[in-house]
């Protein structure tokens, strides 16, 4: 992995701190119902994650202080990824806005089920921080720092994503109880090689306050699929 790469990272993870604390706040004063928990992200599931959202929350945290205090940083890249996290923000509200006008207030079916508001924002927030703590500062910068020992950059960095990506796919199809072709190619492309994608070639920061963000939103403009008529 580069050293610009690594710096671009320890400036994301510095302003992606106040989502770990946020999803704190929100368990205490919104706790999922039993009906969320039941709708909840299957990776929430698989570690247990609803019943330990403070431990969550933690993880999170230890994962992006540690990317902070491992790299010296100039303010320019620090400054650079805060714009692009504020641009990112922006891009996601804009989207999610037009999304809903042009769709209503259901999500396309080929999203997963988990990615609606059924879970309620304190669970879908705990799903994209504990999946960007887990795949993109833990996971994908690790294959990078061992696959650059070998291969050259943007090899590694495809094998890198790859291997995130069809972690990132099973781990989420393992609770399901019969796969589904659609949401399979979703979780891989999307979550899995776009958002990866962006994180390594566009900003850190981008990604993963863009991601924490749209679970934030999505509650307050989508309904549950039950919901619906």
């Amino acid at each position: 992995m580069s050293q610009e790469l690594a710096q671009r990272i320890s400036a994301a993870a510095r302003w992606w701190l106040p989502w770990p604390l946020l999803l704190l706040v929100l368990q205490i004063r919104d706790a999922p119902t039993p009906a969320q928990q039941a709708a909840a992200d299957p990776l929430l599931l698989i570690c247990g994650a609803i019943a330990s959202l403070p431990i969550t929350a933690a993880l999170a945290l230890a994962a992006a202080t540690f990317w902070a205090l491992r790299y010296k940083v100039s303010g320019r890249i620090i400054l650079q990824e805060g714009l692009w996290a504020l641009a990112a923000i922006l891009l996601v509200s804009v989207t999610l806005l037009v999304l809903h006008h042009v769709n209503g207030a259901v999500l396309p079916g080929f999203i997963p089920p988990e990615e609606s508001a059924a879970p309620g924002m304190t669970l879908g927030l705990a799903a994209g921080v504990l999946e960007e703590a887990m795949f993109r500062l833990m996971l994908l910068p690790l294959l990078l720092v061992l696959l650059t020992r070998w291969l050259p950059a943007t090899r590694a960095q495809l094998i890198a994503i790859a291997v995130t990506a069809l972690a990132f796919t099973l781990l989420h199809e393992v609770h399901e109880p019969q796969w589904q072709p659609g949401h399979l190619v979703t979780r891989f492309v999307l979550p899995g090689v776009v958002m990866s994608l962006i994180f390594i070639r566009i900003s850190p920061s981008a990604l993963l306050s863009g991601h924490c963000f749209a679970h934030v939103l999505i509650p307050g403009l989508f309904l549950p699929p039950t919901t619906m008529p």
